[in-house]
Formats: C-alpha cells, sequence, structure tokens
C-alpha cells in the first residue's frame, strides 16, 4: 500500500517556515561589546593632556617671546596733516594744509565750521611715536570706546631670576571720558602683565581714581587738571580721539 504524499499546500507552508527560521535564528538583541573603562579613562587623559600642553606653550611664547611692533610710518601727507593739528591753531593755515592735500582718508578730521575739534586717529598718534620717539616698536597704542590701551613690550635683564632675557608683554588701560557734570575723568583702569592682570594693591589703588583730582601743584592745580580746563569735550572711540577746545 502505498505512503500518502504530503499535499503541496502543506510542502509550501513547510517551506516558509523553514525560512523564518533561518532569517531570524533568534529573537533576542544583539549583545555590545564590553568597554574598556581603563582605556577610554587614557584617551580622554592624553587628550586633555595635549590640549592644556598646547594652549600653554601658546600662552608661553605670546608672552614671554614677544615680537615687538612694527613702526607706523606716515605718510608725506598724512604727516603734513598732523602737524597742523598739532599745532592747536584752527586757523586758516591749519585748512590749508588740509585741503590742499586733496585727500579722502578719514585722517583730515579739523572742521572747517569748527576750528576747535580736532581728531586724532589711532595711527596718526602712533605715526608720531614713531617719529618722534624710539619707541615705535615697543609701545602701540589702541583706542577703544572711552579708553586707551598701551600695549607695551618689553625685554627683561638677564640677570633677573625666571623671566631673565625674555620679551613681556603688558597692557595699559586708561579710561578716558566726560562725567555726567562734564567733567574730565582720567582714570587707571587694568594693567595686565603676561596676560595676569595686577592687584589693585599693587598699583598704590589707584585704579578708579581720577589721576586729574590726585594731580596738584603748590596752588592746587596740576598739569593735568589745566589741560582738563582747556577742553570742552573729549572722546574717545573706536580708532579715534575726538577733542573740542575751549575759548
Amino acid at each position: 500500500m502505498n505512503a500518502e504524499k504530503p499535499s503541496s499546500g502543506a510542502l509550501s507552508e513547510k517551506q516558509s517556515q523553514d525560512t523564518i527560521a533561518i532569517e531570524n535564528p533568534s529573537t533576542s538583541p544583539p549583545v555590545s561589546p564590553t568597554r574598556n573603562p581603563i582605556k577610554t579613562f587614557a584617551i580622554v587623559l592624553l587628550a586633555l593632556t595635549l590640549i592644556v600642553g598646547g594652549v600653554s606653550a601658546g600662552w608661553y611664547w605670546y608672552y614671554f617671546h614677544a615680537r615687538a611692533f612694527s613702526p607706523v610710518e606716515l605718510s608725506q601727507n598724512e604727516q603734513l596733516v598732523m602737524d597742523g593739528k598739532l599745532e592747536l591753531a584752527g586757523g586758516d593755515a591749519v585748512f590749508a594744509k588740509a585741503g590742499a592735500l586733496e585727500s579722502n582718508d578719514k585722517a583730515i578730521a579739523v572742521r572747517k565750521e569748527d576750528s576747535r575739534t580736532i581728531i586724532f586717529t589711532e595711527r596718526e598718534i602712533n605715526g608720531v611715536l614713531h617719529h618722534n620717539t624710539d619707541l615705535a616698536d615697543k609701545l602701540y597704542i589702541d583706542l577703544k570706546k572711552d579708553a586707551v590701551i598701551a600695549k607695551i613690550v618689553y625685554p627683561v635683564q638677564e640677570d633677573i631670576a625666571v623671566v631673565g632675557g625674555k620679551t613681556l608683554r603688558a597692557n595699559v588701560t586708561m579710561q578716558i571720558y566726560l562725567d555726567d557734570s562734564g567733567k574730565l575723568q582720567i582714570a587707571l583702569g587694568d594693567v595686565t602683565v603676561s596676560g595676569i592682570p595686577l592687584p589693585n594693591a599693587w598699583l598704590f589703588d589707584a585704579k578708579g581714581k581720577n589721576l586729574i583730582d590726585l594731580d596738584s601743584g603748590p596752588d592746587g592745580t596740576g598739569l593735568l587738571k589745566r589741560i582738563a580746563d582747556g577742553i570742552a569735550d573729549f572722546k574717545v572711540e573706536d580708532g579715534q580721539i575726538k577733542i573740542r577746545l575751549n575759548e
């Protein structure tokens, strides 16, 4: 007697079940590889060491091997304008010099309608340093709103401990503005050496005090006071100083 053969439908269902079993041998989630915490910590520590080392090296070279400033040299026309401003005459001679240049340079700032207003640009001031002193490669004047910043690089003598033979970088900030009563204020701001701000006690507690009030001569008025009395308006802006003189 012949055995009964399975039907084609039963075979197809069995083959489908076998295919599913092969494609999905296990329904449990894959197991992630175990991380080595010591290895991870070592990598993070190495990265932090490289970052800190790089920043420290950059800080050391920037502040202890400071490069000299490039002197600002005014052109002949710029020097002519600056000479006119320094005369502080406010007369026709100054305007004739400025007008004769036929220049669109913003440095030409003595306005004919207000002969007592003079504007000195940052470039002009640093150009005067180069023209009249030997400090142009050691001192640069940076003008910001209500602040004059003297940027200084200076070599230290060889016999000084730790920093001997190095060229250091320092910044001295002077806050200069008119207060609400129209009084000129010249106050010492931050003083930093190699990026480190000096404490006020090291500066004889001079920070924030009006130097004009501290400068008193025998008659109660010093040089700064006399200069301040001759100024009707004084503004320090980004890149320039604007002065309006009294009658």
